[in-house]
């Protein structure tokens, strides 16, 4: 899990300053889970959000089973942001041990690579 700030250029150059939790696969790495807040959202519920989206993301159809829905869980969680208490309990409930994230995901690292602002401006769309 990490946790992103980025610059949101609107129009008549009005900004906003969200903040994107992602949550990001090891290998291949790619994004299962993202959610964009601002600065006044509760920060802890947002990620436990973000988590649970990843998490969902990962059931599977499953023909042979009586439910119909197997879930491939990770083994563990790499996370660079604390993660809330809440959290902690249920990932220990999984079994899932969380890990202090020692690394930068390369997607994240070439976000920020030279080239890239330090917080990414993405336009948003005009309306008509």
């Amino acid at each position: 899990m990490v946790q992103l700030d980025a610059i949101i250029q609107g129009n008549a150059n009005a900004s906003t300053k969200p903040r994107f939790v992602i949550v990001v696969s090891d290998v291949p790495e790619y994004v299962l889970a993202f959610r964009r807040y601002e600065a006044d959202a509760p920060p802890n519920e947002v990620i436990a959000q973000t988590l649970y989206d990843a998490l969902i993301a990962k059931r599977q159809l499953e023909q042979l089973v009586p439910n119909g829905l197997t879930w491939r869980l990770p083994a563990s969680i790499a996370s660079a942001i604390p993660p809330p208490t809440d959290v902690q309990a249920f990932c220990a409930a999984l079994n899932l041990p969380i890990e202090l994230a020692t690394s930068k995901a390369v997607i994240i690292s070439d976000l920020q690579a030279p080239g890239h602002t330090r917080s990414p401006v993405v336009r948003s769309p005009r309306t008509f």
